[in-house]
């Protein structure tokens, strides 16, 4: 696999996960970058949480439209 940055705002990073075996999925990975290092708040193939970006609430929705809220089990546009 490798991680392929699509979109950057600021400190934000939205990005995908690349497989390198043909026939295998991807994904999705949100991370910040911070004091020279990247955080990764949230990666997968799935709905993303908003609990993920709970420490950022900041995020853009330009990354990040839209998340599952776990505890409703609704969609929240960001």
């Amino acid at each position: 696999m490798k991680v392929v940055i699509q979109k950057h705002f600021g400190k934000y990073i939205g990005g995908g996960v690349v497989p390198t075996i043909p026939g295998v999925g991807g994904g999705y990975v949100c991370a910040v970058k911070e004091d020279g290092a990247i955080k990764v708040l949230a990666d997968g193939n799935g709905s993303i949480m908003c609990r993920s970006f709970k420490d950022y609430p900041d995020f853009p929705s330009y990354l990040v439209p839209e998340c599952l809220d776990e505890i409703t089990g609704t969609i929240v546009w960001r």
